[in-house]
Formats: C-alpha cells, sequence, structure tokens
C-alpha cells in the first residue's frame, strides 16, 4: 500500500501548524500519523459509535455521502477554497471526494479505523482529535467540520479551539443535523447531543468568534420520512433503540442504507431537492468567516 504524502500546498502550513513538534509525530505502516506519546490522555470523550468503521464496506455511493459531499463540494469551489484542514473525517466521506475533485486534504480523525481508511485513500492523516494535535495560533486558511460539531457536547469550547488556530479572515465550513423537533433514537445511536436551527447556528459560531457568510438547509425531501420513520415512534416511545448496524448495513444521519435501486432514486431526489433552498431541511450546511 502507497502511503499518501502531504498535498504540496499543504506543507507549509502544516509545518507552521505543529511548529516545532513534528518530531512528536510518526507514521505508521497503515500511513496514519500518530503521536509517540499515544491518545491515552485524550482530554474529551468521543460520542461517535466506533464500530461504524471497523468492517471494510465503503458507502462513498450512499445516496446520503454522495449528495452532501456534492454540495460541500460546490461550496468549495464557489470560494475558491485550495486546501482545508478537515477535524473529525471519519473515514473520509466528504475527505476522498473533496481530493477527488482537486482540493488538498488534511485530515484529523481520532478513531483509528476511521483514520486507517483515509490513509487508505491516500489523504494525509493524524489519528488524533483537534485538542491532541496542539495546533499553533491563527495558522490554518479552512477548517471544515461536517457532521461533527453535533457529537461535541461542549460545543462552544470546540469552536473556540478552532478559532484560535485559524487565521484571521479564514473559513470554516461545517454540516449539521437540523431540527431539534425531529431528534430521535437515531440520533441517540449516532451520539448527537442535538440538532441545529438555523438560527441556533448562526448563534452559536457568531458567539465564538465567526460571523456568517451563508447557511443553508438541504434534503428537504426527507422532512417528512424522519418525521414519520423516526420522530413520531420516538415520542410514542414505540420505536426500539436504533442500533449502529442492522443486516450489515451502515446506519448513518441518512438513516439505513437502501437497496441499489432505491438509492439511485434517492439520489436522484436529493440531487433535484439541493437546488431549491427551502426554509427547512434534513441537515444545515454554512460557511462562517473568522473575524
Amino acid at each position: 500500500m502507497s502511503k499518501p504524502d502531504l498535498p504540496e500546498e499543504s506543507v507549509e502550513e502544516f509545518g507552521r501548524a505543529l511548529g516545532n513538534e513534528t518530531g512528536r509525530w510518526n507514521r505508521d505502516k497503515n500511513g496514519v500519523f500518530q503521536c509517540k506519546e499515544g491518545a491515552q490522555a485524550r482530554a474529551e470523550p468521543i460520542s461517535f459509535p466506533s464500530r461504524i468503521y471497523e468492517n471494510d464496506h465503503f458507502y462513498l455511493d450512499s445516496f446520503w455521502v454522495y449528495c452532501r459531499a456534492r454540495l460541500v463540494i460546490q461550496m468549495l469551489q464557489k470560494y475558491k477554497v485550495k486546501n482545508i484542514w478537515e477535524f473529525g473525517a471519519g473515514d473520509g466521506r466528504v475527505s476522498i471526494p473533496v481530493s477527488q475533485a482537486g482540493i488538498s486534504v488534511v485530515a484529523s480523525e481520532p478513531h483509528y479505523q476511521g483514520a486507517r481508511t483515509l490513509a487508505k485513500h491516500n489523504i494525509f492523516v493524524c489519528n488524533a482529535s483537534l485538542t491532541e494535535l496542539e495546533l499553533k495560533d491563527q495558522t490554518l486558511s479552512t477548517v471544515g467540520i461536517f457532521d461533527v460539531l453535533e457529537h461535541i457536547e461542549d460545543s462552544a469550547n470546540f469552536l473556540k479551539e478552532i478559532n484560535r488556530v485559524m487565521k484571521p479572515g479564514s473559513l470554516l465550513i461545517l454540516t449539521v443535523p437540523a431540527h431539534q423537533w425531529l431528534f430521535s433514537d437515531h440520533d441517540i445511536a449516532l451520539g448527537h447531543h442535538r440538532r441545529y436551527s438555523r438560527r441556533y447556528l448562526k448563534e452559536e459560531l457568531n458567539l465564538t468568534g465567526f460571523r456568517t457568510l451563508e447557511v443553508r438547509y438541504f434534503f428537504a425531501s426527507l422532512i417528512l420520512p424522519a418525521l414519520l420513520m423516526r420522530r413520531i415512534p420516538y415520542l410514542l416511545k414505540r420505536q426500539k433503540s436504533v442500533s449502529i448496524e442492522s443486516s450489515g448495513k451502515l446506519v448513518t444521519e441518512g438513516g439505513i442504507e437502501p437497496h441499489p435501486l432505491v438509492n439511485n432514486a434517492l439520489k436522484k431526489i436529493l440531487s433535484l431537492d439541493s437546488k431549491f433552498r427551502l426554509p427547512f431541511g434534513l441537515s444545515l450546511l454554512g460557511v462562517f468567516q473568522k473575524v
């Protein structure tokens, strides 16, 4: 297996971000950079089920993963982003399509299984959380956190730490699940602490040192299915706890991955859905700038 090299566009920024601490990191046999001290002293718990990353199945063609990645890429291209750091990159469901679109990616993922998958797909990745990286002040130009913020219990301090390591005027691009009134067992199974409204997301980012450039809902066509299949059974206490895997199929924000024919139909529906900016949707996509 080839070991991923740091994208040329990111070499200088990576060096500045780590300062004189590059000697703390070793690249292992799977191409993953790990801190020599290890992660035993991890500062924050990880509210995400690592079992999702333990199998070899990969879901870049999933309707949810595919359509979300397309939206993110379109936003990165709109703002002419050439180089992005993604924190909580998982197993690459955003990083890999973004890299394939010609945008340089440096990823950080605290779950080793996810980091290993990223390295397999030639993404430069550190097996670490944001705090474990110990990045220097004001060194990063663009940061991405995609369906990460809802997993952080103390989201304000997490955002302040991101703000600290970003250059003035740099961009933070993120996605989060939308509408607290849709919260259900599905969110609990995935380790979500909350869902967001457009107003609440903007307020939280504004209070932690960012100004809003744009925030939009997406996947409006999935609101009704989520209400009927998740929220109402949850309120009526008629839905058993959602397991992370069902018959070997992945559970994501979009639900259990469907039959390929249904998956392709949903990709077409969501691609059309994404062309309209409706005042509701199953998720939010936001672009913010460090003040």
